[in-house]
């Protein structure tokens, strides 16, 4: 079987966008966080697959649609590989949201973070390890999303949002680092010192 990182997307691998709302959908605005290629590359020259699961309800919310996620998701894997050669192996998202205004992604789905079906659907397409895979990413949702899909470790990054749900994610336990690269690096660090990833 195959290991995995799961990584957020916004705020993860790149910059959040828009201040006010934090969404992003123009690819042109597209910035990479600090040291996202390189831990994209380090993720695949450690064996992993790099797996992208991210909440994009406010497409739900009729804010965006998915050819615009499709459009980002383009840009973010040009800008990775223009800087690294490497880029995700694959792109989950999920675009449902219970306030949402668009009748088909108005519902709950087990897909949106902190649910594990992203995760759940990955480690089914590719053939995935999860209690030899990792979750990083910038909101509490994403560690919860890491705990009940049962991966190994969860790290919690500041970039994006990270600094609004420090302190929760600090009280319940969870690795903190300040960028991408600090938690792929801390965790193939733990998993080669330790032999494992508990």
């Amino acid at each position: 079987m195959k290991k995995a990182f799961f990584l957020d997307r916004d705020g993860v691998l790149n910059e959040e966008g828009d201040e006010e709302t934090g969404v992003l959908f123009e690819p042109e605005k597209v910035l990479l966080t600090p040291g996202a290629a390189q831990a994209v590359k380090k993720i695949h020259e450690a064996g992993y697959l790099a797996i992208v699961v991210s909440n994009q309800g406010a497409v739900a919310l009729s804010w965006y649609t998915m050819e615009d996620v499709y459009a980002v998701e383009k840009r973010l894997c040009e800008l990775l590989w223009q800087e690294s050669g490497h880029a995700p192996d694959a792109f989950y998202y999920c675009p449902h949201h219970r306030k949402g205004v668009i009748p088909e992604f108005s519902t709950y789905c087990e897909n949106r973070k902190p649910g594990p079906g992203m995760l759940l659907k990955a480690a089914k397409e590719w053939d995935i390890d999860l209690s030899s895979s990792f979750m990083i990413g910038d909101r509490l949702t994403d560690m919860q999303a890491g705990i009940n899909a049962k991966c190994s470790q969860c790290c919690f990054v500041l970039t994006g949002h990270g600094g609004k749900d420090e302190e929760k994610v600090r009280q319940e336990g969870f690795t903190v680092k300040n960028t991408i690269l600090d938690a792929v690096e801390y965790l193939l660090n733990k998993y080669k010192e330790n032999g494992e990833c508990h």
